[in-house]
């Protein structure tokens, strides 16, 4: 029997239905807030209530690779873990990391500030689809028709 911990900052359907599987395979499954972790250097696995292996499934991309590493320096596996976060949740280093293994994706642009975005999105015209550097989720993916919409976009956030 393994003993594995669920690492949810949102509990949905999806984290119960992945306890009840486990309980019917003969693990143990137990639910952790990632919310209400809090570890310090001296953390170890009992402390912070982790089991033997940590499904981590927070919505929040920083706090997912917060439990991973928590997880792991305290010697316990994390599914998704903080390699895995760390590539998967940058959009720029998932897709370079896909080109060279020669995955085919789309047509690709990055730009590091808000002047950048609006050079790279005169250069190539509208409509385009943009996503902020790190995220998860789907968080921030927008369609831009034109300057105006992109305009309204750079002013909604904060970018520096």
């Amino acid at each position: 029997m393994v003993r594995i911990s669920i690492a949810y900052d949102r509990l949905r359907v999806e984290e119960k239905m992945l306890a009840a599987s486990a309980a019917e395979l003969g693990h143990e499954a137990s639910m952790l807030d990632a919310k209400s972790m809090e570890a310090g250097t001296e953390g170890t696995a009992a402390s912070m209530g982790l089991g033997d292996a940590v499904l981590v499934r927070c919505v929040s991309h920083h706090r997912g690779a917060c439990v991973a590493a928590l997880a792991e320096f305290a010697g316990v596996t994390a599914i998704n873990s903080l390699e895995v976060s760390s590539r998967c949740g940058n959009k720029m280093f998932m897709t370079l990391l896909l080109r060279r293994a020669g995955v085919p994706t789309p047509r690709t642009h990055f730009a590091l500030s808000a002047e950048g975005a609006v050079e790279c999105m005169g250069r190539e015209g509208y409509p385009l689809v943009i996503k902020p550097l790190v995220g998860s989720w789907g968080r921030g993916v927008m369609s831009v028709g034109d300057r105006d919409t992109l305009d309204a976009i750079i002013e909604s956030r904060s970018v520096t």
